[in-house]
């Protein structure tokens, strides 16, 4: 999946060491979601966080490549969750060097693309609320607040969140 100045390509457990230079350079999405830096097998880890009873073949894990074919992003997310009609973007993270340049827009376009050519028909993701930045570019890409969802803990801080959906059917 290519778009102008970005490709995404499924990651797999062989690729974890790219994937924990990535986490790594973006400490700072760590220390404001979890309160604490990533741990040295977040990749790792990566791999297999899926919820109970979830099928593990279904769980994607994709890079997002500059026209150098450098890493400089990840999409993390669930095929078929919470539903059979619906793909769950579990993480969108941009190397800091590179955020605000539109690569973040360019990788959901291809995100959005492949996840429409698997037949889903919508997309959900749960944004924090206090992540006004996030908040404003999911919805500048179409996403709408379903709901707020109550506190939960994540490492070491608590957090409300929105729950989000963008449809990908002319219908919804």
């Amino acid at each position: 999946m290519t778009n102008d100045n970005i490709k995404l390509r499924e990651m797999h457990m062989n690729d974890a060491v790219s994937l924990q230079i990535l986490f790594d350079s973006c400490q700072d999405y760590a220390i404001f979601s979890d309160g604490q830096p990533f741990k040295s097998d977040a990749a790792i880890t990566e791999f297999g966080n899926i919820p109970h009873g979830f099928e593990v073949e279904k769980k994607r894990v994709m890079g997002i490549f500059d026209v150098c074919n450098y890493l400089v992003g990840v999409l993390e997310g669930l095929a078929g969750y919470p539903d059979n009609e619906t793909w769950f973007l579990g993480l969108m993270l941009i190397k800091p060097s590179h955020r605000s340049s539109g690569i973040g827009s360019s990788a959901f376009i291809n995100l959005e693309a492949y996840v429409a050519d698997e037949s889903y028909k919508s997309i959900e993701l749960a944004v924090i609320k206090d992540n006004i930045r996030g908040l404003e570019f999911w919805k500048k890409i179409g996403f709408k607040i379903i709901k707020e969802l109550p506190f939960e803990k994540f490492g070491n801080k608590y957090h409300k969140r929105y729950l989000m959906r963008k449809s990908l059917t002319l219908q919804d």
